[in-house]
């Protein structure tokens, strides 16, 4: 059995980080409801990319989700929301801080009809502070930040990661304090509301980029692909191609020491320990790239892998998909569309006892389980809904 079965869910986020936080919560058993606007849904229904007009990654973040419409811009919506909220175990929110409130279905408000509810709030700043009423998206957040400062090389300009990073790490630490929220209900009787902002996710975790400027009044240059506070962990070129290595101590570099015919490195006081060798990297780099300028990139793995020096070739996702490890691991999953089209999707990171738990079913249409989730919740029968659907409730 799942861990978090029996957990039950209203997800009423958009984009990514708040998608993302329900997924994983579906992922490992809570029964998710994905809550729209009636008509088109959320925006990310309409985001690029898409095969045969089904959003692939709208598919991803929103699978094994039911799906309910609410127009909570009605008052009679507004109360469809609350005495669903009374049934359920989580309420999962990202919109800008007082949205919530204006709808009536703010935390304060559902906690007085039902006391257990874990109310979860990721935005961009968090519910209190100087910048708590401005939108943040993810490329926002990483500017202002310093991820961006201090992501790209020295003479270049500052750069945002490759995916949504700030959306994923934010949607992270809204399923662990939904988690949190959810065992403080049953030991306690009361929930509470796990206020996420992107921004704290960030600074957070910036290890250097933030210790450094606090305890040093030192800003972190941009270092490339490099790690600031160990060396060597850096790309090399080789004789066809790149190569990643990280010698995280003492027993990686000799390992490469080695693996390079060079084990005299290591007695050379320039390279004995990593304080030194982060002092002398340029010098140290350039005896490195002698030596793999010399080999192609997959014999440098070989012999680096023998020989237990972390490292890996440059490649795209495409290329770890594909790699037996990823099959064993169950990494790709594949779900089914209302289209009948098949959509691989990522499969569930944690592993469970050993066991590679399945991705149970794809996203779903705008208001799919409407019958199903207010009947067996809220007791609505056929002439209830229809009602309900004539005054474009839902």
């Amino acid at each position: 059995m799942k861990p978090l079965k029996g957990i039950k869910v209203i997800d009423f986020t958009s984009s990514i980080s708040g998608p993302y936080c329900g997924a994983l919560l579906a992922d490992y058993g809570a029964e998710v409801y994905k809550l729209e606007r009636p008509g088109r849904g959320e925006d990310s229904r309409l985001f690029p990319p898409q095969k045969e007009g089904v959003p692939l990654g709208f598919v991803s973040i929103n699978r094994a989700k039911k799906g309910l419409t609410i127009d909570l811009n009605k008052p009679e919506g507004q109360e469809l929301f609350r005495k669903l909220a009374a049934k359920v175990d989580v309420i999962l929110e990202n919109y800008t801080p007082g949205t919530m409130k204006r709808w009536n279905v703010d935390y304060e408000t559902i906690k007085a009809i039902n006391p257990k509810i874990v109310y979860c709030s990721i935005s961009g700043f968090g519910q209190f502070g100087p910048l708590s009423p401005l939108p943040g998206y993810d490329a926002v957040i990483q500017a202002m930040s310093g991820m961006m400062m201090s992501t790209g090389f020295p003479d270049g300009a500052p750069t945002r990661t490759g995916n949504a990073a700030v959306d994923y790490l934010s949607g992270t630490f809204g399923a662990l304090g939904i988690v949190m929220g959810v065992l403080q209900a049953r030991a306690t009787g009361k929930g509470m509301h796990v206020d996420v902002a992107m921004l704290d996710c960030v600074l957070n975790t910036q290890d250097v980029p933030f210790l450094s400027p606090m305890n040093l009044g030192k800003e972190v240059p941009r270092y490339g692909n490099r790690l600031a506070y160990v060396t060597p962990f850096d790309t090399f070129k080789t004789k066809d191609g790149w190569l990643m290595i990280a010698t995280a101590n003492n027993n990686n570099f000799s390992a490469l020491a080695k693996v390079m015919g060079r084990e005299e490195l290591m007695q050379d006081p320039k390279f004995s320990d990593n304080y030194q060798r982060c002092i002398n990297e340029a010098e140290l780099r350039e005896i490195i790239v002698g030596w793999t300028v010399q080999h192609g990139t997959m014999e440098l793995i070989g012999m680096l892998m023998k020989n237990g020096v972390p490292c890996s070739p440059i490649q795209n996702a495409g290329d770890m998909l594909k790699n037996p490890h990823a099959q064993a691991r169950g990494l790709v999953a594949e779900v089914t569309h209302s289209s009948g089209l098949k959509v691989k999707v990522p499969g569930v990171a944690m592993k469970i006892d050993g066991q590679i738990l399945p991705v149970e079913g794809g996203a779903p249409d705008v208001g799919q389980h409407n019958a199903e989730v207010f009947g067996e919740l809220l007791g609505m029968g056929d002439a209830d809904l229809a009602a309900l659907k004539e005054k474009c409730i839902i």
